[in-house]
């Protein structure tokens, strides 16, 4: 038998499989904007709503900022559901509308760049697995081990 097909990599298929990377995963809006990323993005975006804003995931938990009681709100949609809200009290409709589109654009950057991260870390694994995990296991079975 070539012990090379019956192995599995880490991630659940053998050697020379497609990589199985899920591109149909939905993101949440706290892992695409983590603590480094909103320290660059929300003050900016504040500022372009002419100074209050604030971030809320789709539970409508706060990421950043504070929502004002009266403050409009437009869903952040990467699919088909909101996965956050922006929010501000400051800004008329059409600029928050605006500010949304920017951060949609965003987050979608940030959606690419995991996937191809993700992709990449796979890649890694499968080449470990090819050069050093199935060599060894043809070398042990040839030594009748």
């Amino acid at each position: 038998r070539d012990l090379g097909e019956q192995h599995r990599g880490a991630h659940g298929r053998r050697p020379g499989q497609a990589m199985s990377v899920n591109f149909d995963r939905e993101w949440r809006i706290d892992e695409l904007l983590d603590d480094a990323m909103l320290g660059r993005v929300a003050p900016a975006i504040s500022l372009l709503l002419g100074g209050d804003a604030a971030i809320i995931d789709g539970q409508g938990r706060s990421l950043w900022g504070i929502a004002a009681e009266g403050a409009r709100r437009e869903p952040v949609v990467l699919e088909l559901e909101p996965i956050g809200y922006l929010l501000s009290e400051s800004a008329t409709q059409p600029v928050l509308a605006a500010a949304r589109s920017l951060l949609e654009l965003l987050l979608r950057t940030q959606v690419r760049f995991k996937m191809a991260s993700n992709l990449h870390l796979e890649a890694v694994a499968e080449d470990v697995t090819n050069r050093q995990v199935v060599p060894f296991l043809k070398r042990l079975a040839q030594a009748g081990g």
